[in-house]
């Protein structure tokens, strides 16, 4: 078993941050920001979207 060294805890709080910066980056921008994966399938969308299609 292994456990995580505190490099690895320090790092994934950093990747943390960053995901939730750019999450918050994202949803005040004006623009229309959609996200889908490889398949097609949309897995994000911010207010913008929700504008341009006429969603609230």
């Amino acid at each position: 078993m292994s456990y995580p060294s505190s490099e690895g805890l320090a790092g994934s709080m950093q990747q943390e941050q960053l995901a939730l910066e750019w999450h918050a980056l994202i949803q005040a921008v004006g623009d229309a920001v959609i996200c889908v994966d490889r398949a097609g399938i949309l897995i994000f969308w911010n207010p913008g979207a929700e504008r341009l299609f006429g969603f609230s």
